[in-house]
């Protein structure tokens, strides 16, 4: 179906879209999957047309874990409902990425309602298509469906937000659920917890328990006592599900069960660093009887299970949402205890609760199934009727259905005598940077005045030439739309256009801004309340028609340069997140333009633009004023110069965090946001720096330092230092007079190096200590408070090996690419303490190739360099593994310090 177009007339109930990247078939079994396969079913069998957008897709091939995804496609047909993917090129965990996809997607088909995961943020973007005015959602609703956010999993899990990109996560989802049309939540804990992290709920939130696949097919059994011969762990194998607590209880009892079984049914995962199935094992291996690990058991299979024999299932999980695996039990009359106190317990009937529940701790797990293996169970029954918990959920859909299709024929009635919406006066505020010459502002400027021909153009430039009242020579006037002002005269100007009731649109002089955006803002800020709009920067890609029938396209696909999220307050202070460098704002918001100014103070140049919209930003919101990201248009990629400027972005969000989070300057939370800031804007700096290096090289003559000795490096910082110094940067010769202290890198020891030279390889060398400082690693046998030691400065690893029977300690660095032909660098050191040899070994693991590895073996007190040139296989993706070991089994590891020196990848 178009865009636009309305539901054929047979598609009478409504047409129904659920977007999920887990839903059981193609999905393996799961409380997510579960949920949405029920939903799914009982909206067919109330007759509505039913798709389901599936994106659990990676590199463009959708996840199916049994069978081929077109045997999952052909399954769901016979069923009456369509299944199809998105067509999503990129990485599993590209959320921002898949979310484009989705929005592309559904702009393509009109659907009535859409149901959406609050998982992973896939909404994001169409949510804010939608709240900006999108024409092809303004007849569609979405529903956001709470399962499981990121942050209440960090937060039962209390697993740390390590990077920005787990910080972005978790800001996609709770805007997702703060942007939706709707909220259906399966208990009312799970909303009471989103709240107490400072979220807040659209006026349509609502509480409805899931709806299970086999809901209409057959009634709850009445309450039974039971016997039990077999303990049943029952749900993924994590920490969350209470999966370390069953076995705390199990250590207690493990004399007491006699002949009784054990059984672990579920999936397993990964937590630090290992699968829990080996963690698993390793806990089990002094109990006096061998549990069973069912580990490959889909849904039915698993119930299958579970009902075959004396068995009491066991869910332990200290807090949950509204546990599919409870409701399952319940409805098929199956013995289980589960923990008291968040979502599951909303599921029990009141009376059931003394049977059924325990507190979730190991003495009152041990208690509870030392009284079930003695007296035996009484089954619980649920807390309301699953089929009539059904219908009504399948009648509410109906009632949104209908409000759906009359406004949208109320909508679609002749206005009238009423007029359409007047066109907003256009101002077009350009800056010019200075790398344009006087000619070339002229020209870029009559280029845009002539693109924008109902627009009033404004080029603001620091050459007095460019900027002066003439415009240039008289022979080539300026066209009429357009003025040419000196820079000084920003704010003087831009406080004019406050009282012109139209809209402002500011970006660099070289950016070109296509017409479509412009209208898309002026539209967005017709029909909403929104004060400023941001886009992304990005470009189109060519449709092609998809080999597979089930794969979802939209009639255009745009590849951001950069995915943005807007107004996202936790990334506003952590970084510049916001904007491509353009923003769109009505006129009546000029007065923000006038009080902060695109010129730096102190280095007497223009700001990053990106940079100086995001102060905008900041300051429109100090000011009680929002702003949205426009995620639906694009402006198109433009060869700009590098601005080359002092990374401002840490001072801005400082003054942020001062003036408009109320934190005091010298007070723990201000200095703790200083050093995040410090760290996120170490490698920007860096990049910004070696780009200006370069280009003041250039400026002095390079040829002529090229054919000087750059041995040792400290002589070419020191030259570099002199010549920044020279050129009014002081900030960046002392950064490189620091440099010069501590550089030692020995790509550059073959002879001579260029400037460019130094800016490349610098900035393609991977220190692995820094990524082991960040947390972008992942570990095994690292189970000691002495284990792992890191010195980010000294660029240092400390890996102590573990004795004979903890397994090796070992570093993992996943996902590495590199550009051309690298070498892995560093120097092993043991110290003269250790009890005897020690092991250190580096190994690589890729797809289809077989492990590469080298091994060194220090005696204490010795210390030696390495080096290993990567295969060419290697290069395009690998897994990095450092390890330290015992050599002799008898030897203690006391005193041991095995150590890395600057660990790194460089170019050769």
């Amino acid at each position: 179906m178009k865009a636009g177009q309305s539901p054929q007339s047979g598609d009478s109930k409504g047409r129904i879209c659920i977007v999920t990247g887990e839903i059981a078939g193609p999905d393996f079994n799961g409380g997510i999957g579960t949920a949405n396969r029920g939903l799914a079913l009982a909206l067919r069998a109330a007759g509505f047309t039913v798709d389901v957008l599936y994106t659990r897709v990676e590199h463009g091939q959708p996840f199916s874990f049994r069978g081929s995804f077109e045997e999952q496609v052909a399954a769901f047909r016979a069923l009456g409902i369509s299944l199809m993917c998105i067509s999503h090129a990129g990485q599993w965990h590209d959320w921002l990425g898949k979310s484009l996809r989705v929005l592309e997607a559904l702009q393509s088909t009109s659907y009535d309602l859409v149901f959406f995961d609050d998982t992973h943020g896939t909404a994001y973007y169409t949510a804010l298509a939608r709240k900006t005015g999108n024409p092809s959602l303004a007849n569609t609703r979405l529903v956001v469906v709470t399962h499981s956010a990121t942050q209440w999993i960090c937060d039962l899990n209390q697993s740390p937000i390590n990077t920005l990109a787990d910080a972005r996560l978790l800001e996609i989802e709770r805007r997702s659920i703060e942007l939706a049309d709707y909220v259906v939540s399966p208990s009312a804990y799970i909303l009471r917890k989103y709240q107490s992290y400072g979220w807040s709920l659209p006026p349509n939130t609502l509480v409805r328990p899931n709806i299970l696949p086999f809901t209409g097919e057959k009634a709850v059994p009445p309450s039974r006592q039971a016997a039990i011969d077999e303990i049943v762990f029952f749900g993924r194998m994590e920490r969350r599900k209470g999966l370390w607590l069953f076995c705390e209880a199990l250590d207690r009892l493990k004399y007491e069960l006699g002949d009784r079984k054990v059984t672990f049914l579920g999936k397993f995962t990964h937590e630090d660093g290992e699968s829990t199935g080996y963690t698993l094992l390793r806990r089990s291996a002094e109990w006096p009887f061998s549990p069973t690990l069912l580990y490959n058991y889909d849904r039915d299979q698993a119930l299958a299970y579970l009902k075959a024999g004396n068995r009491l299932a066991v869910m332990p999980s200290r807090e949950d949402n509204s546990p599919c695996v409870i409701l399952e039990c319940l409805v098929e009359g199956i013995p289980f205890i589960a923990s008291a106190g968040s979502g599951g317990q909303e599921l029990i009937r009141d009376k059931d609760h003394r049977h059924c529940l325990f507190e979730p701790t190991a003495d009152a797990l041990t208690a509870r199934l030392r009284a079930v293996l003695k007296d035996g169970i009484v089954t619980g029954q649920p807390s309301f009727d699953p089929k009539v918990n059904a219908r009504e959920t399948m009648e509410w859909v109906a009632q949104l259905v209908g409000e759906v299709r009359r406004d949208a024929a109320a909508a679609a009635k002749p206005a009238g005598r009423k007029a359409a919406p007047r066109r907003l006066q256009r101002n077009l505020l350009l800056l010019a940077p200075r790398e344009l010459s006087p000619e070339q502002v002229i020209d870029s400027a009559s280029e845009a005045a002539a693109r924008h021909p109902e627009a009033s153009l404004l080029v603001f430039a620091e050459d007095s030439a460019a900027a002066a009242p003439a415009g240039g020579s008289s022979s080539t006037p300026l066209p009429a739309n357009l003025r040419i002002c000196p820079l000084t005269a920003y704010g003087e100007e831009a406080a004019k256009l406050q009282a012109d009731g139209g809209m402002i649109a500011l970006c660099r002089l070289d950016q070109p801004v296509p017409e479509a955006v412009l209208d898309r803002a002026e539209e967005s800020l017709q029909r909403t309340r929104i004060d400023a709009l941001t886009v992304m920067r990005g470009q189109a890609i060519e449709v092609l028609r998809p080999e597979q029938a089930y794969v979802c396209v939209g009639s255009l696909l745009w590849q951001p340069e950069d995915y943005r999220t807007g107004n996202s307050s936790a990334l506003m202070s952590l970084a510049q997140d916001s904007n491509s460098g353009l923003v769109v704002l009505r006129s009546e918001r000029a007065g923000v333009l006038a009080r902060l100014s695109p010129r730096d103070p102190q280095l007497c140049r223009l700001k990053d633009v990106g940079l100086y919209v995001h102060e905008l930003l900041l300051e429109l919101a100090a000011d009680g004023h929002g702003f949205e990201l426009l995620p639906d248009c694009f402006l198109p990629e433009a060869a700009m110069p590098a601005s080359c400027e002092t990374y401002e972005f840490p001072r801005i969000a400082m003054n942020h965090l001062h003036r408009h989070r109320g934190m005091a300057v010298g007070s723990e939370v201000a200095l703790l946001s200083r050093l995040a800031l410090e760290k996120l804007a170490t490698d920007a700096a860096r990049q910004n720096a070696l780009g200006l290096l370069d280009r003041l090289t250039s400026r002095v003559g390079e040829d002529s330092l090229q054919q000087q000795n750059f041995w040792p490096v400290s002589r070419a910082f020191t030259t570099y230092a002199k010549i920044a110094h020279a050129s009014g940067r002081p900030d960046l010769a002392l950064a490189l007079v620091a440099s010069s202290l501590t550089a030692e890198d020995p790509f550059l020891r073959s002879g001579p190096a260029k400037p460019s030279d130094i800016a490349q390889r610098s900035a393609q060398t991977l220190n692995l200590a820094t990524l082991v400082a960040d947390g972008r690693h992942a570990s095994m046998n690292l189970d000691h408070p002495w284990s792992l030691r890191t010195e980010r400065e000294r660029q240092e690893i400390e890996l102590h090996p573990n004795g004979s029977h903890e397994g090796d300690a070992t570093l993992i660095f996943a996902g590495l690419s590199f550009e051309g032909p690298t070498t892995f660098a560093s120097e092993i050191e043991l110290a003269a303490s250790a009890k005897g040899p020690v092991k250190f070994a580096f190994e690589l693991q890729a797809p289809s190739e077989e492990p590469r590895s080298e091994e060194w073996v220090l005696q204490p007190g010795e210390r030696k360099s390495v080096d290993v040139a990567l295969p060419a296989a290697f290069l395009a993706g690998c897994d990095a593994f450092l390890t330290t070991r015992m050599m002799r089994r008898r030897d203690s590891t006391e005193g041991a310090h095995a150590k890395w020196h600057r660990p790194a990848f460089r170019p050769r």
